[in-house]
Parts: C-alpha cells; structure tokens; sequence
C-alpha cells in the first residue's frame, strides 16, 4: 500500500514537473516569437523612408506618408485583431494565420527589395500590399499574443506581474 502511496506522489510530481516544462516552453515560445516579431516591426518601420526615397524614387512627402500610415494601421489593427479572437473565442488559429500572413508579407517584402527588374508600377504595388499585409498580421499577433500569454500563467499576481514585466 504504501509502494502504491509512493508510486502516485512520485507520478503527481512528474506530472506537476512535465506540466511546468510545457509551459516554459510555451512561454519561450511566445517571448521568442513576439522578440523576432518586434524586431522585424522595427527593422521595417525604419527603413520606409530610405526604401521609399531612394528605390520606389518617391519624393519625401510620399515617403513619409508611407511611413506615417503603415505605422498608424500597424497600431491600429491590433483592436480588431483582439475582437475577433474574443469574438470567436480562437486566439491560437488567429495567431497561427496571422504569422503565416506575416510571413508572406515579408516574403513579398524581400521580392521587391531583391529585385529590381521588376515593373517600377509593379514594384510599387507589391510594396504597398506588403506593407499592408504585414500590418493587418501585426493586428492578429499584437492584439493575442499577450492575451495567450497571460491566459497560460496561473491566476497568480506575481507570476502574471512577471510575466507581463519582461
């Protein structure tokens, strides 16, 4: 009897162990992507202008809108990309999608950058759909991501403070 008493402690405890290396790897995981997310955001938002100015050849004003409205819908998107994963009750497929969709408009974004024998018309449209691609996939990841995150974490106050901390 008592092997037995042992046998599901010990079991209870790996258990307890494999559940908290799931949600550190969960929680690495969603860090990691919001990290190279981040990044790419920036990366992007900052070079519009030079992109613009000197390889689409767009006068400074027109580049600066550029700048101006992508980062605006950037910022913007995230409110319907929360009320669509509230509404739907699906934040993991609308992150999953959003990902995908960002990664296509990064794609697209390397295209027009890597080529310059394309159409100068041509080129222009592929850069604009880009831009807008990624903004409207930054709505899906900004507005869940963090939601997720929290969603994973105990309803503890500390660990949620942690959490939202880094």
């Amino acid at each position: 009897m008592a092997d037995e008493t042992t046998h599901l402690l010990s079991s209870a405890s790996s258990n307890h162990r494999d559940n908290n290396r799931q949600h550190r790897k969960a929680l690495a995981f969603i860090l990691g992507s919001v990290l190279f997310e981040r990044l790419t955001f920036y990366i992007i938002a900052g070079d519009i202008l030079i992109f613009c100015t000197d390889i689409l050849e767009l006068s400074q004003r027109d580049s600066l809108t550029v700048s101006l409205v992508f980062n605006g819908f950037a910022y913007f998107f995230p409110i319907f990309g929360g009320l669509a994963a509230d509404i739907s009750n699906k934040r993991v497929p609308i992150i999953i999608w959003s990902t995908v969709i960002y990664f296509i408009g990064c794609v697209l974004l390397s295209i027009v950058a890597l080529t310059s024998s394309l159409d100068k018309v041509l080129r222009k449209d592929l850069y604009y759909s880009s831009l807008a691609l990624i903004a409207v996939a930054i709505g899906g990841l900004k507005g869940n991501v963090m939601a997720l995150g929290g969603l994973q974490l105990n309803q503890q106050a500390k660990t949620i403070n942690n959490y939202f901390m880094l």
